[in-house]
């Protein structure tokens, strides 16, 4: 059985690392764009058609593909005011309680995201007025699915934040055994 988890866990690792390159990407197609319109805006007066509706469309699959990449590395933002004061099983249990919480939101997430991405590919929904129209279905497809990744890395992080609070391995010991390569 854990060797069936250990491969999910690395076809998932493979898929959130090949998004977070799509990101990447991204941003730097948005970039390019953004640039052109303002260009074009102080050049000819003239600005790109659609630019506001490619970017709102752009930052959320932005955002929800680099996430479940960063929770895969334990690389999230966190304020360290308290957390770099506790000692080393307070940190454990503050990481598997917030990775719990994760667990729960981005399961809800799934949860409440399903019904309007099934609505939106049904009635053929589209985002924006006049010349540049985007359908709303693939963004919302992608959120549902960059959820479930986070749920799972959420799952995998937990999962080994309870064994380090078990075995009272430091954070120090989680990253470093993280890169090793055991999982679960």
């Amino acid at each position: 059985m854990i060797n069936v988890v250990k491969k999910i866990d690395a076809i998932v690792a493979k898929i959130c690392g090949y998004m977070s390159y799509g990101a990447s990407a991204m941003i730097l197609v948005v970039m390019v764009i953004v640039c052109m319109d303002v260009f074009m805006r102080g050049a000819f007066n003239t600005p790109i058609i659609g630019v506001i509706e490619i970017i709102r469309m752009a930052l959320p699959v932005i955002a929800f593909f680099m996430f479940p990449w960063a929770t895969h590395l334990l690389r999230h933002v966190r304020s360290l005011m308290l957390y770099a004061r506790m000692p080393a099983f307070a940190k454990l249990a503050v990481d598997i309680f917030a990775y719990g919480v994760g667990v729960v939101l981005f399961i809800l997430l799934v949860y409440a995201s399903w019904p309007d991405l099934l609505r939106s590919y049904n009635m053929h929904e589209f985002e924006g007025d006049g010349a540049l129209r985007v359908l709303t279905w693939p963004t919302r497809a992608l959120i549902v699915f960059s959820s479930v990744l986070i749920a799972w890395q959420m799952f995998r992080c937990g999962t080994i934040a309870i064994r380090n609070f078990v075995n009272r391995k430091t954070k120090n010991d989680q990253i470093t055994e993280k890169h090793e390569g055991v999982a679960l």
